[in-house]
């Protein structure tokens, strides 16, 4: 249906056009708004150079986190390389935590006592090296060749 059907003067015309346009700008108004929301809520997109910067930063935490990991271990008496074997991820105190790990290490360290052992300089003096024959040489070398190479030079 047109307006010009309604048999409107036109101040009445006027008048409805400007209803209609003050309507229709109410409604674009309304969807704008709602767009620009909902642009706000998509990820924006990031370039390459910000995904570098982030990468780098993420590794130089890593990094400082690698080398306190490392320094607190030398601290507590435990060999630095540890730091790449532990996983701290979610560790609220790292302090407690490291503590309790020196604790495990040396209560496993100081528990074991090797067996069957025997000093590398053993009961056989160089004299008694030189007094050996041949056979209890070539047996000296099959059981302790550490040793018979200690005593024979």
């Amino acid at each position: 249906m047109e307006l010009t059907e309604l048999n409107l003067t036109e101040e009445q015309l006027t008048g409805v056009q400007n209803i209609l346009q003050s309507e229709g700008d109410k409604i674009r108004t309304k969807y704008n708004k709602q767009i620009k929301e909902l642009e706000g809520k998509l990820p924006k997109e990031v370039s390459q150079e910000e995904l570098a910067y982030k990468k780098e930063i993420e590794d130089f935490k890593k990094e400082k986190m690698q080398f306190e990991l490392s320094k607190n271990l030398e601290s507590k008496g435990l060999n630095s390389k540890l730091a790449t074997y532990l996983n701290t991820q979610g560790v609220e105190d790292l302090e407690t935590y490291l503590t309790e790990f020196a604790d495990i290490i040396n209560k496993q360290t100081n528990n074991y006592k090797p067996t069957n052992h025997n000093p590398i300089g053993g009961n056989i003096t160089k004299e008694d090296f030189n007094k050996m024959g041949i056979m209890e040489r070539t047996n000296l070398y099959n059981t302790n060749k550490q040793l018979y190479d200690i005593l024979s030079k």
